[in-house]
């Protein structure tokens, strides 16, 4: 059953494309863009802090609550295109 949300794996929802990799990906609920960082070996996402996101993490965020509540957009990428690592 494909995903209704992006996910790009419909048989892993909530999990980022490259999931065995730690990266920045964006995700989107209602009109809320937000970069998170995907941890691979917790397998969970780490959602920035609201007043200053280079500075803090303000919870984590489980895949099966990601495939529920957000869309995603891809991974980020850098000017030239390439996976920000």
């Amino acid at each position: 059953m494909p995903s209704t949300h992006g996910w790009p794996d419909p048989a892993n929802p909530g999990f980022p494309t490259n999931w065995t990799r730690d990266g920045p990906h964006l995700l989107q609920k209602g009109p809320h863009r937000v970069w998170v960082w995907w941890m691979h070996i917790g397998q969970t996402f780490l959602m920035p802090a609201p007043r200053d996101p280079a500075w803090g993490v303000a919870g984590i965020l489980h895949p099966s609550v990601a495939a529920q509540e957000w869309t995603y957009l891809g991974p980020a990428l850098a000017p030239d295109g390439r996976p920000v690592r």
